[in-house]
């Protein structure tokens, strides 16, 4: 319980400075479906592809110094551990650097 209580003060923590930030009730609200996503990456389409000649630039976690493709999913399997423990319904992604894009 010591613990949970530590990790829930420091995530409220960091949620009071994305919220003076972000209008975290605007973007709660938005209703992402897939003509949002569409025009989201044909909008960032240019970007993309000026920052990266294939479309994606991806690093992976290492756990032992030694890379595997397993490596990729490490940052996913982070998130979706949080996902879990909060058992979050919506996720508000921040920023995922120079992260992949899928192909519409």
């Amino acid at each position: 319980m010591k613990n949970k209580d530590k990790f829930l003060r420091e995530f409220n923590r960091r949620l009071e400075k994305i919220k003076n930030v972000f209008n975290v009730g605007n973007i709660l609200s938005l209703e992402i479906d897939q003509d949002y996503i569409n025009k989201y990456y044909q909008i960032n389409k240019i970007a993309y592809y000026l920052f990266s000649s294939k479309f994606f630039v991806h690093m992976g976690i290492s756990r032992n110094g030694v890379y595997s493709k397993e490596d990729l999913l490490e940052q996913a399997k982070i998130v979706e551990s949080y996902i879990k423990k909060l058992k979050a319904k919506k996720v508000l992604e921040l920023s995922v650097g120079r992260g992949g894009i899928p192909y519409t």
